[in-house]
């Protein structure tokens, strides 16, 4: 098959099974999603990826191509790249309260066709969401916009990648436009 392992193999799970926790939608509540902590699980239950190596070679031990990020826009840390269309990651959480909710998202593409979908269970929530070229792959910019209702209860967050080469650093959800402005996205670190 092609696969090599490069050191512990993490991601031996079944699907839903949260990398770091659980994150929460809701009343008082608000979701920032670091996209390179999608669930453990594996190819075709966790992510969708379609070579068997992470390209980028940072931060996870699997097929899911993650980059690091240091940027000249003051994002740091990690976000999946080297992305072709139909290729996704999985993320679960709990949502709260039932309603449409707000979301910004964190991106890069040294392309103008980048493009990616929000999906909850397996239907599409927003608009397909847009990806403005950058100066570069690592120059990052935010993207918004607003989803249809999101029932409460336990789910599963897909974010498929429609348009290839997007960079996607973290997308954030929040109740109101002003919550989501409030929000302090929490960079993480290079190297952590």
């Amino acid at each position: 098959w092609g696969y090599h392992v490069i050191g512990i193999l993490d991601d031996v799970m079944e699907a839903g099974t949260r990398y770091k926790g659980i994150p929460v939608i809701g009343p008082l509540s608000s979701l920032e999603q670091q996209m390179e902590d999608y669930d453990l699980g594996g190819q075709g239950i966790a992510y969708y990826d379609k070579d068997v190596e992470n390209q980028g070679e940072a931060y996870r031990n699997d097929g899911v191509d993650i980059v690091t990020v240091d940027s000249i826009s003051d994002a740091k840390g990690y976000a999946i790249g080297y992305t072709q269309e139909g290729e996704w990651t999985e993320y679960s959480i709990a949502v709260e309260k039932t309603a449409p909710y707000f979301y910004k998202a964190n991106v890069a593409s040294g392309l103008d066709f980048s493009s990616f979908i929000i999906m909850v269970d397996g239907k599409q929530v927003a608009d397909t969401v847009k990806i403005p070229q950058t100066d570069s792959w690592n120059t990052y910019t935010t993207v918004d916009g607003k989803t249809s209702e999101i029932e409460a209860g336990d789910h599963i967050l897909r974010v498929r990648i429609s348009g290839a080469y997007a960079n996607i650093d973290w997308i954030a959800f929040a109740e109101t436009k002003e919550e989501l402005e409030e929000m302090k996205v929490q960079v993480k670190v290079a190297g952590r």
